[in-house]
């Protein structure tokens, strides 16, 4: 791969990167549980893009997969620790911590605390513990909790899939297994991480070629055609729908190749770790007030979905635009990210060899 090819193949990453996080915070901005008038057109478009946008996380983790394993050695494990405990671990007690703050400041203020529906159990230290850094429910972080638990426990596995045949039957297994297990999302993500995985290992340069714009225009038609198929079915996520995604993961990333250009990411376009982190707590604050304001509605409805995520992106903009310029802050909030240019090319380079 020469220089502009690799450039290419790095703003591919990032370009789809920020893509996906702007799409998590669509995802989530999602009312169908939430309003009860949610009817018609508008319904059956956020049902539309409510299991488009579920093909995100597994894409993210077939992606942190496909990295992890790139250039990977046994050597290369302890370095790779390192590095993942930076950008990984740190930033996951750091957020979770910041999300149980803020919902036990909200708790705090009678005014707010009336209209939120979260209840802070009584003090005690385990259950406190248990349910900010293990079930993380003051913040959505459990991806990277999974993320961690797949960076030490798949090295073990390593010396299977490093197999063309091994790591063919391993990668069946699991998706097998995963497949019964419905609402298991550490056993159900396993099968896209070990994908990516099995795709750095074996099929490294099928995944950094480009591909010619017949090839991205008939993946785009089946990745469309299996959505539309799939909201349909109203399938769930995990469970039957994996062995679905396994295969959409492949289209979209052949049909985002268009975004494999030599042109420099925009600094906003590098934070999509920051938006994963961040989003929900932004955004299920915006939607409180939509739906203290407007109510069970339609209207309230249509204003929520359209208006919530680009108010929420662009609190987080302006957030990120502040923190970023606090070396300190910045690091511990986005894992080292964007410290020394971190997402220049040459970090990028760094990255990948390791």
């Amino acid at each position: 791969m020469d220089e502009k090819e690799y450039v290419c193949y790095s703003n591919k990453i990032v370009y789809l990167s920020f893509l996906m996080a702007l799409l998590i915070i669509v995802r989530h901005s999602t009312g169908i549980s939430v309003y009860q008038n949610l009817t018609g057109c508008l319904y059956y478009f956020e049902l539309f893009m409510e299991h488009l946008s579920d093909l995100i996380v597994p894409m993210f983790f077939a992606i942190s997969g496909f990295l992890f394993y790139q250039n990977y050695d046994s050597s290369k494990l302890i370095s790779k620790w390192k590095t993942r405990f930076k950008s990984l671990v740190v930033p996951f007690f750091v957020w979770n911590l910041v999300g149980f703050l803020f919902a036990w400041l909200l708790l705090h203020i009678p005014s707010v605390s009336s209209v939120i529906n979260r209840k802070i159990p009584d003090y005690n230290l385990l259950t406190w513990m248990s349910d900010v850094f293990i079930y993380t429910r003051y913040n959505v972080t459990w991806f990277i909790r999974n993320l961690i638990i797949y960076i030490v426990l798949t090295p073990l596995l390593f010396p299977v899939f490093r197999n063309l045949m091994g790591g063919s039957v391993l990668l069946l297994s699991v998706l097998l297994i995963s497949r019964f297990y419905d609402y298991d999302s550490i056993l159900c993500y396993s099968a896209p991480y070990l994908l990516g995985a099995f795709m750095s290992v074996h099929c490294k340069n099928i995944c950094q070629k480009r591909y010619g714009i017949r090839i991205r225009i008939l993946s785009g038609i089946l990745l469309l055609f299996s959505i539309i198929i799939e909201t349909y079915m109203n399938s769930s996520q995990c469970g039957p729908m994996v062995p679905v995604r396994m295969l959409q993961i492949p289209l979209l990333w052949l049909a985002a190749d268009f975004l494999a250009i030599d042109k420099n990411p925009i600094w906003w376009m590098k934070i999509s770790f920051f938006i994963y982190c961040c989003h929900s707590l932004i955004l299920e604050s915006v939607e409180k007030l939509f739906w203290i304001v407007f109510h069970d509605s339609y209207f309230g409805a249509l204003l929520d979905y359209f208006f919530a995520p680009l108010i929420t992106f662009s609190i987080i903009l302006f957030f990120a635009s502040i923190f970023r310029k606090q070396r300190t802050i910045w690091y511990l909030l986005n894992g080292g990210r964007g410290v020394n240019k971190s997402y220049e090319y040459s970090a990028l380079k760094e990255w990948f060899s390791r």
